[in-house]
């Protein structure tokens, strides 16, 4: 158990050393990148999304899409951006009606 713990404390001190931080002045164009890569995929233009860039890259997203398939597709999407750290994911989902 020791060669674990001494292993992922290795890997863990590594990753805070790489970890890239975000700059105040960097958040907006992280959030622009999101916003293109998210219009970017086909089938989720034209969606009004409120994205918000927290220092360190946390990343919460806002709005409304008509189904839970779209909202986890913008979550892949955004994910998939090296700077983002995380995911708030508030989408609400339309009601059928």
């Amino acid at each position: 158990m020791k060669g674990f713990t001494r292993v992922f404390t290795t890997l863990l001190a590594l990753y805070l050393i790489a970890a890239p931080e975000i700059s105040e002045a960097r958040l907006p164009r992280l959030r622009d990148e999101i916003a293109q890569k998210i219009d970017a995929t086909e089938d989720l233009r034209f969606r009004t999304l409120d994205i918000r860039v927290a220092p360190g890259g946390h990343v919460t997203l806002e709005g409304t899409v008509k189904d839970k398939q779209t909202k986890d597709k913008i979550e892949v999407v955004v994910r998939s951006i090296p700077r983002v750290t995380g995911i708030t994911n508030k989408i609400a989902v339309e009601q059928d009606e």
